[in-house]
């Protein structure tokens, strides 16, 4: 009877995991959509520093994807984790700050972008606890630095009101390195759950 219940807890588990994958890739799609104004108006090289958070929700949704195969990359893992949580956490601020100018826009769509960001939020750090440091995890830092430099320096920062834009700025640098720091302290504690071992 144990064998039965514990069958029916892995499977639905795996649905639970199939369907966050699935959620994260429509995410991604419907970003990209959300982007496309910025993405045609901007050269084609420009694109990837772009849409950042559905970039993010592709990482993660590769990264859970490989560990559903039980072929986990610590790599990937700790820069989807990172992304996810700098860029979740960075729309919560923005909708939070702007809220007058994004809630007036369109109430519904950027309420659900808030709940849906804040759960980006969640997910970067459950995914933060399934991986194991190594040293190429710093190119994670790389990439969100190149990423902050371009968005306020060639302006590929999403489009918002360009009141409190310095202020944007660090809070961008600030949650780069808060984000690589909780992924790392993270992953070296140990704690990972998916031990390829």
């Amino acid at each position: 009877m144990q064998k039965i219940v514990d069958l029916f807890k892995e499977m639905r588990m795996r649905r639970f995991i199939l369907f966050i994958l699935f959620a994260n890739v429509l995410g991604t799609i419907y970003g990209w959509y959300y982007y496309k104004n910025q993405l045609i108006s901007n050269p084609f090289y420009f694109w990837i520093f772009i849409a950042d958070c559905p970039n993010s929700t592709l990482f993660f949704s590769i990264a859970l994807f490989l560990m559903i195969l039980g072929k986990k990359s610590d790599f990937l893992n700790f820069f989807a984790s990172a992304n996810s949580i700098k860029y979740g956490t960075w729309t919560c601020i923005i909708l939070l700050l702007h809220r007058t100018y994004f809630f007036t826009i369109n109430f519904n769509l950027y309420s659900v972008m808030f709940v849906t960001h804040a759960l980006l939020i969640v997910e970067g750090f459950l995914l933060a606890y399934a991986t194991k440091f190594n040293k190429y995890a710093y190119l994670t830092l790389i990439w969100l630095f190149t990423n902050d430099f371009l968005d306020y320096f060639a302006n590929t920062h999403p489009y918002m009101p360009e009141e409190g834009i310095e202020a944007v700025k660090i809070i961008t640098f600030s949650l780069t390195i808060f984000s690589f720091a909780a992924v790392y302290v993270l992953s070296t504690k140990n704690l990972s759950y998916f031990s390829n071992e």
